[in-house]
């Protein structure tokens, strides 16, 4: 995708958040970040859609995501960590390209494209 669409622009087409785009583009997984809030654990997280980033990961609550914990002023390299861990894992192949949407996650290169042409129906369904 040569232009990157505004928070405004994924809205129109029914697209809401990370999960959305990875979902309606394809995509196995992203990776987010999450900020520390009350009942939360900040960090990096791989997320799935259609697999399971992290089986001995499923108890109640976290659903099998992975989670990279943000060293002090390490939020770059710690986002490269899990780029590599999903690489590492068979998730993404080794160089791949990767993308950021406005909502801060990132997917493999050609998801948010995908995901942009993508049409849903008025019931908000595929």
């Amino acid at each position: 995708m040569s232009k990157k669409l505004t928070i405004a622009q994924w809205r129109e087409r029914r697209i809401f958040n990370s999960h959305e785009i990875a979902k309606r583009g394809g995509g196995r997984f992203y990776i987010t970040h999450h900020a520390h809030g009350v009942g939360s654990i900040g960090g990096i997280y791989v997320m799935g859609v259609t697999i399971t980033p992290d089986p001995s990961n499923e108890r109640w609550g976290e659903g099998g995501r992975k989670w990279f914990h943000i060293p002090h002023k390490g939020l770059a390299a710690t986002i490269e960590q899990a780029k590599r861990w999903c690489i590492d894992q068979g998730y993404a192949p080794e160089g791949a390209e990767w993308e950021r949407d406005p909502w801060q996650g990132w997917h493999l290169a050609g998801t948010m494209a995908a995901a942009a042409s993508s049409t849903l129906d008025k019931g908000g369904t595929q």
